[in-house]
Parts: C-alpha cells; sequence; structure tokens
C-alpha cells in the first residue's frame, strides 16, 4: 500500500500532464455473421444489417406467408474486441508515466475509503501492481489462477465495480467482461 505524506499528495496532484500524441489504428475488434432468419415453419427469409453511427440493426422481411415466431441470431464476436481493450486498459496502466502514477495513487486512495473494497483489494495482493497481474491473468488465461485467487478477482470487480474505482482507472472493457461472466 501506498503510505504518502500529504505533502507527497500534495505533490502527485500538481505534477503536470505528459505530453501525448493520438496515433489512429485501423484494426478489426469484432466482426458479425452473414445475417440471417427463419421463421417457424424453418422457411428461410430474406434479412440484412443497417448501420446507422455505432448501431447495427438487423431487417428481416416478412409477409403474410411468415410463420411466427421468426428466429434470428446473428454470431457477435464481441469476446474478441472486449478482452483485447480489457488487456489494452490494462497495460496502459502498467506503462506509467507520471498521469498515470498519479491516478493509481488516488485510486488507492479510493480504495481505502471503503472497508469493504479495501478487503477485497487486501485479498487480490494489497496493492495496484498485485491487482493488475492478477486481472491481467484473469482476462488472458483465467485457468492459471487458483479458484480462491479467481474468486478474489471477482468479488474485487464486483465491490469496486459498484464504486467509480473501476471507472477512474480506465477498467471499462474489464467491467464490461466481468459483468458478462457474472
Amino acid at each position: 500500500m501506498l503510505d504518502l505524506t500529504d505533502d507527497q499528495w500534495a505533490r502527485l496532484d500538481a505534477l503536470k500532464p505528459v505530453e501525448t500524441s493520438t496515433e489512429v489504428v485501423n484494426a478489426t475488434v469484432a466482426t458479425i455473421g452473414a445475417p440471417w432468419a427463419t421463421d417457424a415453419n424453418g422457411a428461410s427469409l430474406a434479412s440484412r444489417y443497417e448501420v446507422d453511427g455505432l448501431t447495427v440493426t438487423q431487417r428481416i422481411e416478412t409477409n403474410d406467408d411468415t410463420a411466427f415466431p421468426v428466429t434470428a441470431d446473428p454470431s457477435v464476436w464481441w469476446w474478441v474486441g472486449t478482452v483485447a481493450l480489457c488487456v489494452a486498459e490494462i497495460s496502459a496502466l502498467f506503462l506509467g508515466g507520471a498521469a498515470v502514477v498519479a491516478k493509481l495513487a488516488k485510486a488507492e486512495k479510493l480504495i481505502k475509503a471503503s472497508k469493504q473494497v479495501l478487503a477485497a483489494y487486501k485479498a487480490v495482493g494489497g496493492t495496484m501492481a498485485n491487482l493488475l497481474k492478477q486481472m491481467r491473468k484473469f482476462v488472458k488465461n483465467k485457468s492459471s489462477l487458483s479458484k480462491s485467487e479467481i474468486r478474489a478477482i471477482e468479488n474485487f470487480m464486483r465491490l469496486a465495480g459498484s464504486t467509480v474505482i473501476v471507472g477512474f482507472l480506465g477498467l471499462g472493457g474489464c467491467w464490461d467482461i466481468y459483468r458478462e461472466v457474472t
């Protein structure tokens, strides 16, 4: 745990943001399978996708002969993109830099403010480095963790996610995965 004096906290808060640059990278983070739909009798129905901004809608053409209910279940590779996002979020925190150090210190201060979150944090290892290592293992290779380590991470995510900590650390993708599997 970080035991910092008020002066040290003030100096961390006074750090100027590091210079950043933006790099645009085009990469596939998810794919959607070909659209399909069938009616209750198994008859194929014409189907297509429409994209409006960030929303993809599947449109299905029905007529008077269509037997309901209609089934449509495109395969979306949400997991691929979300796991990649979570790993990138965790990796960004490992890279350090003054702004990240300040962010981690403030997050630890938020963790200490809640007895339940602090207990869950200690169960995961009690340091940001341990927490991030365990979360990375959880996302990349959950089977490398013991059952008690998995429970500790899930408990921390449940408690920290119900506060501002997960959002503050920029771990929204990791939070989305946690919510999907619990």
